[in-house]
């Protein structure tokens, strides 16, 4: 429960910057992805750019992961995969 309520308070906190991110990032019109895969996200990138305590892999995964099971289709889970490796590669390089 802690864990999650900080996760929520610094995407909160950086929620522009992470917009802006998601809009470099998703190759398609960002206003067409849906609320929860959004959110899936936002937690993503909030737990690779503020969290540095966790491993980027572990960020990745647990986004693809929760994106399997409550992802707005049965392939979004690739497409959060393949934004949430980019912007690591980005912020490494």
């Amino acid at each position: 429960k802690s864990f999650a309520k900080k996760i929520i308070e610094k995407a909160e906190q950086n929620l522009e910057e992470i917009n802006e991110i998601i809009n470099k990032h998703f190759t398609k019109n960002p206003e067409t992805i849906s609320t929860i895969d959004k959110a899936l996200i936002i937690l993503g990138i909030t737990s690779l750019k503020y969290f540095k305590e966790i491993p980027p892999a572990v960020s990745i995964d647990e986004a693809v992961t929760l994106a399997k099971s409550f992802g707005s289709t049965n392939y979004m889970y690739k497409v959060i995969n393949k934004i949430l490796d980019s912007i690591n590669k980005n912020q490494n390089a």
